[in-house]
C-alpha cells in the first residue's frame, strides 16, 4: 500500500527549504566519553522498539533537565563554576539531540513499514497512530525543558558570548521540534483517514449484509389466503 501521507520524506523547512535531517551529535564541545551501545535486546531477550529507546531518551532529559534545576555552586572561583555550568547545558543539550533524532528515526521507519506494507487492517492502523502519537507526546516535551534550561542558574553562570551561542542553539532546537510535530500531525491526519475509511468499508457491508438477511427472513403468505379460486374443500392443496 503506497499513499503519499506516509510519504518517508519530512516537510520541508520553509526558510531553507532542505528536508528535515536529524541533528548533527555533540555540536558543541563535551568531554571524550565512551560510545553509547544501545541495547538491541531486553533482560527477557525481546527486541527493543524504538519507542522504548525513546521513552529512554526522554527520561535521561529529564533526570538532565532536574540536575539543572538543582544546580548549586559553592565555589568563589567563577571559572570552575562556568565550566560545571557549561558541561551541564551541553550535556543537556545532547539529550535533546538525541530525543529529537530517535523520534525521527522512529517517524521513518514507521513510514517505510507502512509504505512496504500492501494493506493494513484496522487493529495494525490503530497500532502505527498510537506509535505516531507517543513519538509527538515524547517530542512536545521537549520544548518546555528547554525552556527551563533557559532561565536556569546555570545558563546565568555562563560567560555572555557562551550563553548566547547556547541560547541560539536552544532556539533551534525549538524549531526543530515545531517542524518535526507538525509532519507526525500530517501522518496521523492520514492514518486516521485510512482508518474511518476502513470503518465504513465495515459498516457498509454490515449495512448490506443485515439487509439481505432481513429479505430472507420474511415470511411469505400461505398459498391459500391470496388464491381466488373457487375452493370445494377447505384443503391445502389449493
Amino acid at each position: 500500500m503506497s499513499d503519499k501521507s506516509f510519504s518517508t520524506s519530512f516537510i520541508l523547512q520553509p526558510a531553507a527549504g532542505a528536508k528535515l535531517q536529524p541533528i548533527p551529535e555533540g555540536n558543541v564541545a563535551t568531554p571524550v566519553e565512551a560510545p553509547v551501545v544501545e541495547p538491541t535486546i531486553d533482560a527477557m531477550n525481546n527486541p527493543v522498539t524504538n519507542q522504548e529507546r525513546l521513552h529512554a531518551k526522554l527520561g535521561l532529559l529529564r533526570d538532565m533537565i532536574a540536575n539543572i534545576e538543582g544546580f548549586r555552586y559553592h565555589d568563589d572561583d567563577d571559572i570552575n563554576v562556568s565550566r560545571l555550568a557549561s558541561k551541564l547545558i551541553c550535556e543537556f543539550l545532547n539529550d535533546v539531540t538525541h530525543v529529537q533524532n530517535l523520534a525521527i528515526k522512529t517517524v521513518i521507519d514507521t513510514a517505510r513499514e507502512v509504505d512496504n506494507t500492501p494493506s493494513l487492517n484496522l487493529d495494525q492502523l490503530r497500532v502505527v497512530n498510537e506509535r505516531y502519537k507517543t513519538v509527538i507526546r515524547c517530542v512536545s516535551e521537549v520544548p518546555q525543558h528547554i525552556q527551563t534550561a533557559m532561565g536556569s542558574t546555570a545558563m546565568a553562570r555562563l560567560p555572555a558570548q557562551e550563553a548566547t551561542a547556547y541560547k541560539t542553539d536552544m532556539e533551534s532546537r525549538i524549531a526543530k521540534e515545531a517542524i518535526i510535530r507538525i509532519d507526525i500531525e500530517h501522518k496521523i491526519i492520514g492514518v486516521e483517514a485510512k482508518i474511518e475509511a476502513v470503518q465504513q468499508e465495515r459498516r457498509a457491508a454490515f449495512d448490506d449484509f443485515t439487509l439481505v438477511t432481513r429479505r430472507k427472513s420474511v415470511k411469505r403468505e400461505e398459498p391459500n389466503e391470496f388464491d381466488t379460486r373457487p375452493k370445494r374443500f377447505q384443503s391445502s392443496r389449493y
